[in-house]
């Protein structure tokens, strides 16, 4: 147990010091051109003066990114899209007839707008509903932490004409 202990502690250990860029500078010649990473530039700040020599400039460039020195570019977080998981034709009597709509994606921060299309049985559009909601705020929560919402149909007297529902856009 102890030796399998030390080991990962070994192994956590070397990957500690090579995800932090550290390289041993030693004493004695020390070119300028940069050494481990990859540097953008000569050297940028630092001390060179007596015996020891210092030099940030390969851990991090201007512009305060760290690493191997390629430019990574974040992810662009997906927008809100809506999927029906109730439509009219479920409660054609229900007292506001209307669509549930689970909302889904990374930038759930901002107040949206969900639109619904409510069709008939020969896929022509019958209605329309929409709704400016907060997801943060105003939903609640389905079985997967999404937040639902109720959009309500413009016409509840065409309620029994729709057989599907559909999101028309989330913006």
């Amino acid at each position: 147990m102890a030796r399998r202990h030390l080991r990962l502690t070994a192994v956590v250990a070397v990957v500690l010091v090579s995800l932090t860029g550290f390289r041993p500078h030693g004493h004695g010649s020390h070119s300028s051109g940069g050494g481990g990473g990859c540097s953008a530039h000569s050297s940028s700040s630092g001390y060179h003066g007596g015996s020891h020599h210092y030099d940030d400039d390969d851990d991090y460039d201007d512009d305060g990114s760290s690493g191997s020195g390629s430019d990574s570019t974040p992810s662009p977080s997906t927008p809100p899209r809506g999927t029906v998981v109730e439509c009219v034709s479920a409660h054609p009597k229900a007292a506001s007839p209307g669509a549930k709509v689970r909302l889904s994606g990374d930038d759930l921060y901002d107040e949206v707008t969900i639109t619904v299309e409510f069709r008939g049985a020969d896929g022509s559009v019958v209605d329309t509903g929409a709704r400016k909601v907060d997801p943060v705020l105003d939903g609640e929560d389905d079985a997967y932490g999404d937040p639902v919402f109720r959009v309500p149909m413009a016409h509840p007297d065409r309620a029994a004409e729709v057989t599907r529902c559909a999101v028309r856009s989330v913006r």
